[in-house]
């Protein structure tokens, strides 16, 4: 019986890594994909996209990832929050010095 549990919870633990694991991957390719419009937006390098993207989130006191969603649905959408908006602007053109 004690095999079985032992097993069980294995299971369970293993079943959990995936889901983070999952989560993480996805999180990745959101950050990834929002450092790319950012680029494109400010004609930037890789690394000044990552900054820029850092620069919002702490000015906006918003999560990372969720500054990224934002930034990804926005090229979609053409709508961005206004506190996001203008973070991005003012970090863009602090980055354009």
């Amino acid at each position: 019986m004690s095999e079985d549990h032992d097993l069980v919870e294995k299971i369970t633990a293993l079943h959990e890594e995936v889901a983070r694991l999952r989560l993480a991957v996805a999180s990745d390719a959101v950050v990834d994909q929002a450092i790319g419009v950012v680029i494109t937006l400010g004609t930037l390098r890789p690394e000044e996209g990552w900054e820029v993207l850092q620069a919002v989130a702490r000015q906006t006191g918003t999560k990372l990832l969720d500054v990224a969603d934002h930034l990804v649905r926005w090229a979609h959408s053409g709508w961005l929050p206004d506190t996001l908006e203008q973070a991005l602007d003012a970090a863009l053109t602090r980055d354009a010095r």
